[in-house]
């Protein structure tokens, strides 16, 4: 098993990333037949599940049809060949399952069929119930959407370059978080200096005396007079 990787240029910056245009997939399955599988998948997306009378927000994926066949997440219900199959499908985790049907959802009879609606935009029906996805697993959802209704929601990821937006985001967000770290940094070193210089003195043996109200008396007018002129 191998993940894919493209290599760059963003605007005279050159990165590798994993996110790779949809177009690639295709020309892996064709130009590499020992390539058995190619499964494509998205970020985490979080997004409000309803059913019925009751809607939570969920971190889900979508995933290509032959996930739960390549990757070994145990379900509890379901085939793991069919269940992407349908483009309006969906699977969801055990806690998810009771959550929305109770800790007896396994008792269920219409279980699979059940119908979800995302993000008050798509209705989807109930094909597999997973066990909950490991803490200790690099991928981390709670629920699976097909990636054909992510590729016909997203139409750009036909395009080559559809990652190109995202990457160049990532870029600026990093350089401008440099630029903060590096001025805080600067800032808290100068403060330091200042606080530590040597003055030459003594800042424990130092006398503080109040010139203010001598200065202000010294220009008081004084109440004795004098009188000028010029001898006869």
């Amino acid at each position: 098993m191998g993940q894919s990787a493209i290599t760059a240029n963003f605007g005279g910056t050159v990165g590798t990333s994993s996110s790779m245009p949809k177009p690639l997939g295709d020309v892996l399955d064709e130009a590499y037949p020992e390539i058995t599988h190619t499964v494509l998948m998205s970020w985490e997306i979080n997004m409000v599940l309803t059913h019925e009378n009751q809607a939570f927000r969920s971190e889900g994926r979508y995933f290509g049809s032959d996930f739960f066949t390549v990757f070994k997440f145990p379900l509890l219900v379901g085939d793991p060949a069919t269940t992407l199959l349908d483009p309006e499908s969906i699977a969801i985790s055990e806690s998810l399952a009771k959550r929305y049907f109770g800790d007896d959802w396994r008792l269920k009879d219409d279980l699979l069929g059940t119908t979800f609606r995302v993000d008050n935009r798509l209705d989807v029906s109930l094909t597999t119930v997973f066990e909950d996805v490991p803490t200790n697993s690099s991928l981390q959802f709670e629920f699976v959407l097909p990636a054909e209704e992510f590729i016909r929601y997203y139409y750009w990821v036909e395009a080559w370059n559809n990652n190109g937006l995202r990457k160049e985001l990532v870029i600026i967000q990093f350089i401008i978080s440099i630029i903060m770290i590096v001025g805080t940094f600067t800032v808290y070193r100068q403060l330091n200096y200042i606080r530590d210089k040597d003055l030459g003195l003594d800042r424990e043996n130092v006398v503080y005396m109040d010139f203010e109200g001598a200065y202000k008396s010294s220009l008081r007018p004084s109440s004795r007079s004098c009188s000028t002129g010029r001898p006869s």
